[in-house]
């Protein structure tokens, strides 16, 4: 994105050294958190981490459901309390 530094944390070893620490120097430094929400983020439990630090900081987390079908509702648990009252932008390819 021109003129946005955009981190994500998918490939594994991409953060290099202490990973806890580079997640939180990354939140800590985000203007925003767009939380991308798949089962897979939601199982994880750094991501766990990283959207509940990401909430003690109160930056401002916008969800972003990426997969389809995956709706919000009992099964997001955890998930469900760090996005509750937030609008969710789909972008899983659901009509």
């Amino acid at each position: 994105a021109s003129g946005y530094y955009v981190w994500m944390d998918i490939l594994e070893g991409c953060m290099g050294g202490d990973t806890l620490e580079k997640m939180a120097e990354a939140v800590s430094k985000a203007s925003v958190i767009l939380c991308c929400v798949t089962r897979k983020y939601k199982e994880s439990a750094n991501c766990r981490r990283e959207a509940s630090y990401a909430q003690d900081l109160d930056k401002p987390i916008i969800p972003v459901v990426m997969e389809e079908g995956y709706r919000p509702g009992g099964t997001w648990g955890w998930l469900g309390l760090i996005i509750a009252g937030k609008k969710a932008y789909d972008f899983s390819g659901d009509s």
